[in-house]
């Protein structure tokens, strides 16, 4: 079944398979973020581990509040 360019598919492992590729695109896209983010670091003589160490924080805040 087609809707709005979509198609429907019943299979039980669909959902996971979309978030899984979701997750890596995310993943991917923040991945040349922070490489992008280290070249104008280098460029511009700031430290490079600035941001790592931002995300590292930010993603602590969640292991801190998961149950």
């Amino acid at each position: 079944m087609k809707s709005s360019g979509l198609v429907v598919d019943n299979h039980p492992d669909t959902p996971r398979k979309l978030q899984e590729l979701a997750r890596h695109e995310t993943i991917t896209r923040l991945y040349a973020d922070i490489l992008a983010d280290m070249a104008v670091c280098d460029i511009e003589g700031w430290d490079k581990m600035e941001f790592i160490r931002e995300l590292q924080a930010c993603l602590n805040r969640f292991t801190q509040t998961a149950v």
